[in-house]
């Protein structure tokens, strides 16, 4: 069974026994205080307010999906990589320039999608997310991709659509992922 919990700016999902709950009236700090991360599969922060994540959210060592959509979110923590088991991470419309390093750490990351920001450039460490099928940068301020991309030899889409990408980097990146459904 799985227990959600929602309020307008927060979102828990994790795997327990039980059945659905919802209380928009039970804060999200408070929540995070009395629960219990570490049963945490699915996290999401909807219009949340601060700048950094709290640091509780890290012990939840079986997180699959994280999602941060529309947020004021300036600061990804390296601490990022202890979400070891992370298949999935998702962030729009946040204030985000750089990734931390830590990011390219997670080795089940099969989706990663950060769109609709202010991301400025992508680490070439890009290449070390051998096991990422799909990677989404619309809509962000990237003029360019690593090389190391050609390491993605799973990467099935690519989406890059409206960023300032000069039409010579575009057909490098076409060479270079000859198997992969690109949207410019």
């Amino acid at each position: 069974m799985k227990y959600v919990f929602r309020c307008w700016l927060f979102c828990f999902s994790f795997n327990s026994i039980g059945q659905d709950c919802c209380d928009a009236s039970y804060g999200w700090r408070e929540f995070i205080a009395n629960s219990r991360p570490d049963t945490l599969s699915t996290l999401s922060f909807d219009f949340f307010e601060c700048t950094s994540l709290p640091d509780r959210i890290f012990s939840a060592k079986r997180l699959k999906k994280l999602k941060i959509l529309a947020t004021e979110l300036e600061y990804l923590s390296p601490k990022i990589n202890k979400f070891k088991d992370l298949e999935e991470l998702t962030m729009s419309k946040s204030k985000i320039k750089t990734l931390p390093l830590e990011v390219f750490d997670l080795e089940n990351l099969r989706y990663l999608a950060i769109a609709g920001g202010c991301l400025e450039s992508i680490p070439r460490q890009i290449g070390l997310l051998r096991n990422l099928e799909t990677l989404w940068l619309g809509q962000n301020n990237l003029h360019s991709l690593p090389k190391e991309i050609v390491h993605l030899k799973k990467l099935k889409y690519l989406n890059i659509s409206n960023n300032p990408i000069s039409e010579e980097q575009r057909n490098r990146i076409r060479r270079i992922l000859p198997n992969c459904e690109i949207k410019f």
